[in-house]
């Protein structure tokens, strides 16, 4: 297990997170002192707020990652869509950043954050 708490083995799929509305709190994340990248908001490992309604768990990563997020499996691979047919109901913007395996990282870790999708919802 390395400082993140992956196990080993491949990692391909990110854990993601989820926020309602834009960007309001850039955050650096790092991981055993290593810096790891810029994150659109707060997440669990950083405190702070806003928090994430939703965590997309990757594989290996493990659930302390996302605190008291309620977590959901994330896509097995990236880039993924979405299709929730009937739309949602309601007018929503949501931003989705995430952490992954990134082999030319910057840290001994290998992990790297996203760049950041808001997503406006009519």
């Amino acid at each position: 297990m390395d400082q993140l708490g992956r196990t080993a083995g491949g990692l391909h799929t990110p854990n993601c997170n989820s926020w309602i509305d834009e960007p309001l709190n850039p955050t650096e994340i790092t991981g055993g002192g290593n810096p790891l990248g810029c994150l659109a908001n707060p997440i669990p490992l950083t405190g702070g707020s806003p928090q994430p309604f939703r965590c997309l768990l990757g594989d290996g990563f493990p659930p302390a990652l996302c605190g008291s997020i309620p977590d959901s499996a994330a896509p097995p691979s990236v880039p993924f869509s979405v299709v929730r047919s009937g739309g949602l109901g309601t007018a929503i913007t949501i931003t989705l950043q995430g952490i992954l395996e990134d082999d030319n990282a910057a840290n001994p870790l290998g992990v790297s954050t996203t760049n950041m999708v808001v997503l406006v919802l009519n």
